[in-house]
């Protein structure tokens, strides 16, 4: 059953992507997500993140396969403080941070309620 409504959500999202976007421009944009390194011109992924000063979530989807749950926590081990991984759970894979909204959200809330509290002492 879940398979069915991945697939009929995924034909129907490619089918808006096709309406809206230029083959073209789709292209190019997904070259320069594909290509950009954080680390590159910075010492490296390490280095890069090493530097990171900005309140931190770090979130993965349990069945993400685009980005694995393993490249989250490399991610966080390397962000001061090393954050704890979050685990948003869903059963569509990458697009779980698209369409599990209540998840996503609470741990948004979480983030910018520290913002608030910080901002107001």
């Amino acid at each position: 059953m879940a398979a069915t409504r991945s697939r009929a959500y995924l034909d129907h999202h490619a089918g808006k992507a096709a309406r809206r976007f230029d083959p073209g421009s789709y292209l190019v944009l997904t070259e320069a997500m594909s290509s950009h390194d954080v680390g590159r011109g910075r010492g490296g992924l390490d280095a890069a993140l090493a530097r990171v000063r900005a309140d931190v979530v770090v979130a993965a989807v349990d069945s993400d396969r685009l980005y694995p749950p393993r490249l989250s926590q490399r991610l966080s081990a390397a962000l001061p403080g090393a954050p704890a991984v979050r685990t948003v759970h869903s059963d569509y894979g990458h697009d779980g941070f698209l369409i599990e909204t209540h998840q996503v959200g609470a741990l948004a809330r979480e983030v910018l309620g520290r913002q608030a509290v910080r901002h107001q002492a």
